[in-house]
């Protein structure tokens, strides 16, 4: 997959993903959620929660994002790569085994978060008439949505780790310089 299109797809699906970070529920949890009061305010923390974490997410990806960018444009202006080889080399560092591991992380997690919000919105859209068994089973549903949702993230934070890492070899191997970035 070439680097852009890399790039912009875990930046997509990243910024998905924050929509269902946020913190997890206590151990009584499921117990109050019989609550309707409850389920109400988790409810609308859980909102608040997904809007904190989105934004959250977007300055992190951007973070990786412009570092990678400026270790790349550091390798092609001394002249260590050109726009091609940067693309022949994010294609292939997908191809060696610690590149395949990241990669089978990522998608295993990416279907893992992907069954837990296929099932919240069957749930929302199956209970749609019905706001109280709704909200009571978004307030059971969300503790295991949010886990996997970490755990996505956490996958996406190693593939942008990875990236960075073998740029990073690249660039010591050449002697150059990479620019000090927060």
């Amino acid at each position: 997959m070439p680097a852009q299109k890399m790039k912009n797809t875990l930046i997509i699906i990243s910024t998905v993903a924050a929509c269902l970070l946020g913190s997890g529920a206590h151990a009584d949890h499921r117990q109050d959620c019989e609550s309707a009061d409850y389920a109400k305010r988790y409810d609308d923390t859980f909102a608040a929660g997904m809007k904190n974490n989105v934004e959250r997410l977007r300055q992190q990806q951007a973070g990786h994002q412009k570092k990678l960018d400026g270790m790349v444009a550091a390798l092609k202006q001394r002249g260590v790569w050109s726009d091609d080889d940067s693309v022949t080399f994010f294609t292939n560092i997908w191809a060696d085994e610690s590149g395949k591991a990241v990669e089978a992380g990522r998608k295993k997690a990416t279907e893992r978060w992907k069954i837990q919000v296929l099932t919240v919105q069957s749930w929302d859209a199956t209970m749609s008439d019905h706001p109280a068994q709704k909200t009571r089973g978004m307030c059971l549903l969300a503790p295991r949505v949010l886990d996997e949702a970490v755990v996505f993230y956490d996958a996406l934070e190693k593939v942008w780790s990875y990236m960075e890492m073998k740029v990073a070899e690249v660039a010591k191997d050449k002697n150059v310089t990479l620019p000090a970035l927060p």
